[in-house]
């Protein structure tokens, strides 16, 4: 009988719950929800490396000896040890968005650094504080400090516009100093109706107090 979907061997460069998880929607998809097969299919799709490791892991025993869950969740605590949650936070709390990071990654980089911190029910509140004390922009900053009733989704709403305003006149003064450069060589340009030349003004032309050779007259003031 075909299988539905596929399954390939375990890789290092992928999260290992992540591969479980997807493990466990093949099984689903398959129907193999009997214990012992489950684990023989694993222990078949895991891969030789993985296959390895779970023997050095369980020696003398053999992998087939343990359950399917002792398996994956032996797995699990040696390839992503349980952080120390001091450290975790420690982390949290010192991350300060960075010179040239959008507030987009910076709000999506705490939310990740937030998930091995046990916040519980106190997450997004903690989110919010830290959100706003870490931000660059002070203009932003001290406008979310006035907010009477801010949460996170607010206060990131609020910074996000502050940081399209920002980039905008950014942008507009840049072009600004575009045109003052284009048209500021022209200026100078203007001719002395006096001699005709561009390099000076007509009250300052070495012509000014000559005599025409045809009329006579001095060039007017």
């Amino acid at each position: 009988m075909a299988h539905l979907g596929n399954i390939a061997a375990y890789d290092k460069s992928e999260d290992f719950e992540d591969y479980v998880e997807r493990f466990d929607q093949f099984c689903l998809a398959n129907d193999i929800t009997e214990e012992d097969k489950k684990r023989a299919v694993f222990l078949s799709a895991v891969g030789a490396p993985t296959y390895g490791l779970l023997k050095t892991l369980l020696a003398p025993n053999k992998p087939s000896s343990r359950t399917y869950r002792e398996l994956t969740e032996l797995l699990k605590n040696h390839l992503h040890p349980k952080p120390i949650l001091i450290a975790e936070r420690f982390k949290f709390y010192n991350r300060k968005q960075r010179p040239g990071e959008s507030i987009t990654d910076y709000a999506t980089e705490q939310r990740k650094l937030a998930e091995t911190c046990q916040f519980g029910a106190f997450q997004e509140e903690v989110l919010r504080d830290l959100f706003v004390i870490g931000l660059a922009n002070r203009s932003a900053q001290r406008k979310l400090l006035s907010e009477q009733e801010l949460d996170l989704k607010k206060a990131f709403s609020i910074a996000l516009s502050q940081e399209m305003a920002d980039e905008n006149v950014t942008k507009i003064q840049g072009q600004t100093q575009e045109v003052k450069k284009v048209v500021g060589p022209k200026a100078s340009l203007l001719e002395c109706y006096r001699c005709g030349k561009t390099n000076h003004k007509a009250d300052v032309c070495f012509h000014k107090d000559t005599e025409c050779n045809g009329c006579h007259k001095r060039t007017p003031s």
